[in-house]
């Protein structure tokens, strides 16, 4: 027997507003539709940046930082098989001189890239 309706009240008898979810449901939405490299932040960043994205398919991903040369710096993730989803990594720029930074994200046939700024 499932509720068809429902009015919650608080102490004042003052109606409250909230909401019902289906969890099974909520889980689907969760799910990106889409591979994206999201903003990097903070931005400018020291020493520590984000790195968050999602997957719309399982598969291998690549994470590399190059310089303002075009020279790679770090790789943050090589080759690593992840599920779909959404995902943050760090890279700590640390051992780095200050500068303009690009982050590029592949994944199948998804290819990504954002700049950062890092200031000591």
């Amino acid at each position: 027997m499932g509720v068809s309706h429902l009015v919650l009240v608080n102490e004042n008898a003052k109606q409250i507003e909230y909401t019902i979810s289906n969890k099974s449901h909520e889980l689907e939405e969760l799910a990106p539709e889409q591979y994206q490299l999201h903003s990097l932040y903070p931005n400018p960043f020291n020493p520590s940046l984000n790195i968050h994205f999602s997957l719309a398919a399982p598969g291998n991903v690549n994470i590399v930082v190059f310089n303002s040369n075009g020279q790679r710096v770090e790789s943050v993730l090589t080759n690593e098989f992840l599920q779909v989803g959404n995902y943050n990594f760090s890279w700590d720029a640390g051992k780095n001189p200050s500068g303009l930074y690009f982050v590029k994200l592949e994944s199948k046939n998804f290819t990504s890239v954002k700049k950062a700024l890092f200031l000591k």
